[in-house]
């Protein structure tokens, strides 16, 4: 009866797939990430691997080096700090049965970085956030896609060299162009 009435209740609320299935699994948070994705594959791979084996590839990412990435964007602020970072990282992560025989859970894939990226955008006010394409609205009632995008285009203008940046945010510019002149002709 305590577990029933006291404990479930409680733990249901650490719910991570809700966050999924209400937030993150929505057409225009889908698009967003389509267009963004080299950028972001750049970002990873210069952040993943510091806890790698000599000559072993890494594809995961470390709560330190996630930390440290949104840190060197300047994204980590009085806000928004390494605290609330590190519970949004876990619930990014799938489930790992064999935590005993690997260190797996300790670090995260590419798919789970995009995830915890957008739990943070998820807890950002978005005024505090630099809107790049006001002329694009959001669709999404929590306007999570306008924050991640704001998110992630400072995480690429941080990481990347002055030039390329402007060429992948022009480009950028571009699809959202065309996405909204698609949407004109519905």
């Amino acid at each position: 009866m305590c577990l029933d009435s006291n404990i479930l209740p409680y733990l249901k609320s650490f719910d991570c797939h809700e966050f999924r299935k209400g937030r993150l699994w929505r057409e225009e948070i889908d698009i967003l990430l389509t267009r963004l994705l080299p950028g972001l594959q750049l970002v990873f791979a210069k952040y993943s691997g510091k806890h790698a084996m000599p000559g072993q590839k890494s594809a995961s990412m470390s709560l330190e080096e996630f930390i440290d990435m949104m840190s060197d964007a300047g994204l980590v602020d009085d806000r928004f700090g390494h605290r609330e970072i590190g519970p949004l990282w876990n619930l990014s992560m799938m489930t790992n049965k064999h935590e005993l025989e690997s260190d797996r859970h300790l670090n995260m894939s590419f798919v789970e970085c995009l995830e915890a990226l957008a739990r943070c955008a998820d807890k950002f006010d978005r005024k505090h956030l630099n809107d790049a394409f006001p002329a694009s609205k959001s669709k999404n009632p929590s306007q999570l896609d306008k924050k991640l995008e704001a998110i992630i285009l400072r995480l690429l203008e941080a990481n990347m060299p002055p030039k390329q940046y402007e060429q992948a945010l022009a480009k950028y510019g571009c699809q959202l162009e065309l996405g909204l002149a698609d949407q004109g002709k519905r």
